[in-house]
């Protein structure tokens, strides 16, 4: 869901409220009215949801960047982002399961995209 989604709904809304004003009695329109309030609530609440996700990713990426760059071990490990690291797209987003050896799952191959 995106902001292009929650507009889109609030437009419908306003055609069928401009719509339920010639015919207020109108049982589908009012259904559809019920039905509007109801996306459109949710979808903010996924808005919502997404940011308050992609912010902790980011605040947790830039916490243990900085902790692991901090570390005072001995090791001379490069800071992430720098020449020697190869940085992924994806390596700031952290897992919803921690996958076991030996699970099965279905996944989209890098190589061929299939």
């Amino acid at each position: 869901m995106s902001e292009a989604d929650l507009k889109s709904y609030n437009l419908q809304m306003q055609q069928v409220e401009a719509a339920l004003t010639s015919d207020p009695g109108n049982a589908e329109l009012l259904t559809l009215k019920t039905d509007l309030e109801q996306v459109i609530e949710l979808t903010r609440t996924l808005i919502e949801q997404q940011k308050a996700v992609e912010a902790a990713a980011l605040e947790a990426t830039s916490g243990s960047a900085s902790a692991s760059y901090g570390e005072a071990d001995g090791d001379e490990e490069e800071p992430p982002g720098s020449s020697g690291a190869k940085a992924r797209p994806h390596d700031h987003l952290q897992p919803v399961k921690h996958w076991q050896v030996g699970e099965q799952c279905q996944a989209i191959w890098s190589k061929n995209g299939e």
